[in-house]
């Protein structure tokens, strides 16, 4: 089951184990994406089979990394 929230869509249950490895939640993460200081980096070492990336961002005072990948129909 995808969690839609904007243009950013996640896995529930993929959510579940960042919770419990990050205790960050999907909503917390796409913050991320908001703060105007953020920096987006090719993430070269996570996947060979797709183009991947990370955004580093500060969420309630806390510096979080977001890996993610643009998706057919979810890159703009």
């Amino acid at each position: 089951m995808d969690i839609i929230s904007g243009s950013f869509v996640c896995n529930k249950d993929k959510e579940l184990l960042n919770l419990q490895k990050h205790m960050v939640d999907f909503a917390t993460a796409a913050r991320a994406f908001k703060d105007i200081e953020r920096k987006i980096y090719v993430d070269s070492t996570h996947s060979k089979e797709e183009e991947r990336y990370f955004c580093i961002g500060k969420v309630d005072g806390k510096i979080l990394t977001v890996r993610f990948t643009f998706r057919e129909g979810n890159s703009g």
